[in-house]
């Protein structure tokens, strides 16, 4: 690529803002192992008037070495939680229940080159527990929220052991990601399951889920596998079962 041709790409590009301008610079690598553009970039080089076609080569030769803009951070104002739990912090209440962020080293290792702007910070993972006591959690979701916190390396090679099924042909040390873990409304054996999600390089098409539960064993399913739960000691009877009216 000429001088001249790169000015004009990059010139375009800084018209955009800096934080555009800044991932285009961020995609080098990623471009070069894919070879090719992945569409966030393709759809961003067509916004650029005047341009005309930019392929995988020309974003390597314009924006490898290019040194990021400066970008100016506005504090966003935080929401105040709606509930601070005793281990999970401030907590926010939506229509289904509590969301918050956990501190789960293990599960914040795997895949930080998929992290995004809105993850929570280094070493924290999404949780969100589900409504069951509308005042915070139930006690077996507090036992559940223990023991993935005192007991996170068992639980995680429990969880990472499914991933290796069901994932098989990834890495799941740089390709797979864990973007949140939620606390089942459904419990057994004195403690509440937990469905863990994961997203991965190859973008899923039905997302990911292994459920967890110390007794009840773990399983993976698609993104809703922790509604499909069939044995839990406060699930609604139905008719046909033993003791059912």
């Amino acid at each position: 690529m000429d001088a001249g041709r790169r000015l004009q790409i990059l010139d375009a590009a800084c018209r955009l803002g800096p934080e555009p301008f800044n991932r285009l610079v961020e995609t080098v690598e990623d471009t070069r192992k894919r070879g090719r553009l992945r569409f966030w970039p393709e759809e961003m080089f067509g916004a650029m008037p005047g341009v005309g076609p930019v392929g995988h080569e020309d974003c390597l030769a314009a924006f490898e070495g290019s040194s990021p803009r400066p970008v100016t951070v506005v504090p966003e104002e935080q929401p105040t939680p709606d509930l601070h739990h005793p281990r999970l912090g401030g907590m926010n209440r939506d229509d289904r229940g509590w969301a918050g962020a956990a501190r789960l080293p293990r599960f914040a290792a795997p895949g930080t080159a998929l992290w995004r702007e809105d993850d929570p910070p280094e070493g924290y993972v999404r949780v969100f527990v589900e409504e069951l006591d509308p005042v915070g959690a139930a006690a077996e979701q507090e036992a559940a929220v223990d023991r993935l916190l005192d007991r996170e390396g068992v639980v995680f090679a429990a969880v990472w052991g499914r991933l290796t099924e069901a994932l098989s042909g990834y890495d799941l040390g740089t390709q797979v990601i864990c973007t949140g873990v939620a606390v089942s409304r459904w419990h057994a054996d004195g403690a509440a399951y937990l469905g863990f999600s994961f997203d991965c390089d190859g973008r899923l098409e039905h997302g990911l889920q292994v459920v967890y539960h110390p007794t009840k064993g773990r399983w993976w399913g698609d993104w809703e596998a922790l509604n499909a739960i069939e044995e839990a000691d406060n699930l609604p009877r139905r008719k046909g079962d033993e003791g059912a009216e």
